[in-house]
């Protein structure tokens, strides 16, 4: 699964270090709010789902996570040939965790088409490279909870491993 994750209490530099989730979590196709865990039965299966999603990703997450800078054309496009050779190079000198920042990875200057190309292009070089390597996606920032729920269930069927939400004022 994917987990959704709210870095409003974790900075990304200390996430290796401390990871604190949200209320919310996203599994493949479906979406539990902490609220709608109703009985003790609903809350042992959430539970035992959760953690088993938290562990296979704390166990693959070992050493620095690499922030993706997005590189532009001097036109103002995002440079793809560009973002490639990054991620090949990051990988090349030992990366393995592979960052969509909101803001190193400058969504916040992207529209949604941009943003949902970039993070697709870097899952899919990200895990070309090898089906090992973790990938987080950020979604754009100031966006709905409903539209959240889309990006993080379109970047889990590409193959992100984390979704980062950053949640407004």
């Amino acid at each position: 699964g994917v987990l959704f994750w709210n870095l409003t209490a974790s900075h990304p530099a200390n996430f290796a270090a401390s990871i604190n989730f949200s209320a919310f979590f996203i599994f493949p196709l479906w979406f539990i709010p902490i609220s709608a865990i109703k009985n003790t039965l609903d809350f042992v299966i959430f539970l035992k789902k959760f953690t088993s999603m938290y562990n296979t990703i704390k166990n693959k997450l070992k050493g620095p996570i690499f922030s993706i800078i997005t590189p532009f054309n001097k036109k103002g496009q995002v440079d793809y040939s560009a973002l490639k050779n990054y991620i090949n190079f990051l990988y090349k000198h030992g990366a393995r965790n592979f960052y969509v920042m909101a803001y190193n990875s400058r969504l916040t200057i992207l529209n949604e088409k941009e943003i949902i190309k970039l993070n697709i292009f870097c899952i899919k070089n990200v895990k070309k490279l090898s089906s090992e390597n973790i990938i987080i996606c950020a979604e754009p920032y100031h966006c709905s909870t409903d539209e959240s729920i889309s990006y993080v269930k379109l970047f889990k069927k590409n193959g992100a491993d984390i979704v980062s939400l950053i949640f407004g004022e």
